[in-house]
Parts: C-alpha cells; sequence; structure tokens
C-alpha cells in the first residue's frame, strides 16, 4: 500500500523524490548506468524510484516476484491495487504468470505495454531435477504456517495447526517404524521456530531445519509433503512424489483461502491413506514422468513457466529493454 492517505505523507514523498534525484545525478557522475532493476512493484521503500529515474531519463525496471494467491486473496488485492497504489511508471515489468499480468492492468497499476509475461526463472532448475533420481528414505515436510498471512492480513479466524499436529504424529509413526528414514522438517523463515514444537517426541531421524530457501532439499527428496504453498508446485514441476493432507476437509470446507489444487490426486483425505500413501512412494521406482495437461494448466496459471525456460526469457527480456 503504497499511495499517500494523506497530505503530510504526499509532503514526505515529494522531498524523498527530490532528494533521490539529486542523490542519483551524482551517483550518475561516476557510475553512468543504463537501467535499474526492482523485484517487487509494491516494494514501499523502492517504489518513489520509479519517478525518480523518470525525471533522469533512466530505465526502471521491474522483475516482479509475485504470483501464488488464493482465490480470496486475488479479489482483495486488486481492491489494494486500484485504491491504494498509484499507477506504476516503471518502464517495463517483467511479470510470472498471465494472471498477475491481468490483475496488474484491472487494478490500473500498468498499462498492457508496460508488461511481459516471461514465467518463474526460478522454477528452470526444479525441472532440471526430473532428470535426477532422488534418495529411497529421504521425506520432506514443509511445515504448514498455521496462522496463514493471507488470513492475518484479511482478518480472517482460521487456524491449520491441527492439521500441521495431525501430519507430525503420522511422520513420528512413520519414523519409529523405521529408523532409517530421514525425515526433514523444514520451517518457513520468520514463521517456525524448533522451540515452538515438542521434538522429545521427536524420533532420533528427524531433523529440524528453521529457514532459509527450500527448494534445494527437493533434489534428493523421495516424498514431498505441503500444504497451501508455493512448494507444492515446485514438487510438482521437479516430478517429485508430492502428498498435500487435507485430513479435515480444509479444501472442501474453504477453498477460496488456498491456492487452487487442480489435480486431485495429490490430495490425501485421512491420515491413514496418507501413510499408506508414502509407503507406496517410499517402495516404488523413480520414473522420470511427463508433466500432465492438468498440472500444466496450474504451473502455468500460478508460475507461468511449463518448459524449465523462463531464465532464458528473462535474459532475452532485459537484453531487449536495456539495449
Amino acid at each position: 500500500m503504497t499511495k499517500p492517505s494523506n497530505l503530510i505523507e504526499a509532503k514526505r514523498k515529494k522531498i524523498n523524490i527530490q532528494f533521490l534525484t539529486h542523490v542519483f545525478k551524482i551517483i550518475d557522475n561516476f557510475f553512468e548506468f543504463d537501467g535499474y532493476i526492482s523485484f517487487n512493484i509494491f516494494y514501499y521503500n523502492e517504489k518513489y524510484l520509479e519517478e525518480v529515474f523518470k525525471v533522469l531519463n533512466k530505465k526502471y525496471i521491474v522483475l516482479h516476484k509475485e504470483s501464488v494467491l488464493s482465490p480470496i486473496a486475488e479479489e482483495k488485492f486488486l481492491d489494494i491495487y486500484k485504491n491504494k497504489n498509484e499507477r506504476s511508471l516503471a518502464y517495463k515489468i517483467s511479470v510470472y504468470s498471465k494472471n498477475q499480468k491481468r490483475m496488474l492492468i484491472k487494478g490500473k497499476i500498468a498499462e498492457q505495454k508496460q508488461i511481459q509475461v516471461n514465467g518463474c526463472p526460478r522454477i528452470d532448475y526444479l525441472y532440471r531435477l526430473r532428470k535426477k533420481k532422488p534418495q529411497d528414505k529421504i521425506i520432506i515436510f514443509y511445515l504448514i504456517e498455521e496462522s496463514h498471512q493471507s488470513f492475518r492480513f484479511f482478518k480472517i479466524k482460521k487456524s491449520l495447526k491441527k492439521l500441521q499436529q495431525q501430519v507430525l504424529e503420522c511422520l513420528i509413526k512413520l519414523g519409529q517404524e523405521d529408523p532409517k528414514l530421514k525425515i526433514i522438517l523444514k520451517g518457513k523463515t520468520g514463521v517456525h521456530k524448533k522451540h515452538q514444537f515438542n521434538t522429545s517426541s521427536f524420533p532420533n531421524n528427524f531433523t529440524f531445519i528453521e529457514g532459509g530457501p527450500g527448494e534445494k532439499f527437493l533434489e534428493d527428496a523421495k516424498v514431498v509433503i505441503a500444504f497451501g504453498s508455493t512448494i507444492v508446485f515446485e514438487a510438482i514441476a521437479s516430478n517429485r512424489n508430492l502428498v498435500v493432507p487435507n485430513f479435515n476437509g480444509e479444501y472442501q470446507k474453504n477453498k477460496r483461502l488456498y491456492i487452487k489444487m487442480e489435480n486431485k490426486k495429490y490430495i490425501i483425505n485421512s491420515k491413514e491413506k496418507f501413510i499408506k500413501k508414502i509407503k507406496e512412494y517410499l517402495n516404488s521406482n523413480y520414473r522420470n514422468k511427463p508433466l500432465s495437461n492438468i498440472d500444466k494448466k496450474t504451473l502455468k496459471y500460478y508460475l507461468g513457466n511449463t518448459d524449465g525456460k523462463s531464465g532464458q526469457r528473462v535474459r532475452k527480456f532485459l537484453d531487449k529493454v536495456i539495449n
């Protein structure tokens, strides 16, 4: 929400732009840049640079990295785009998906000619993982955000604490049954801390990781467990065995609150089926299966990358824009 809401904020914005314009004029005497790149069109500390570089006749480019939103978040954010932000003055904007492009245009943030859909470059690495066989005994559980950020932002009183505890109970049982298993609990940075959990109940084959990037653990994972997170799509792109717990009918009861899961084969509705499915995957042989049409549709909608070539598209986009 970057639009000034009163006269004081408007005055601060004006002073800020004057100051930054002066600073970058001085910088230009030492380093003559062709353009500047930002990575989020709504990042407050960078938002006014659009106007600075417009004045300086420099190209301001945004490689916008937000696109994974639940249906209710899409609806609410569209309203925020329209009423809490001003039109972008960026020279060009690269986005992950056609849906995010549609939202930026409909939300009056940018015009069609400013925006190009290139997909998510980070996913390229995951497509390369499809050729790599995972290790046989590794399960990774990407811990669930009990009070999801969209719940807090939109003041929705929902909790996924029960679901997370149920998953942990199942994994403890699996870990006790087979000490050779390696079970990784991957926390989200700033959300999950080890001291929040009853680690005394965890078997010795459990490993807790508090933060940092999560996609690197997909390389060796035979089974991936996730719910309502981008890692769901990353697991699909990397051809890993994905299990999405839905023990209490979370998706059926509140489907607008969570990212769309078109392919229902990943959704497991009971603890018994959950354990059975994990054992089935652990005992299966790895096969590099092609993406199904339904998975392609999902990946295209959220990440715009179904071929592992988004990095090439972004490189060509930048070459063209700068040159």
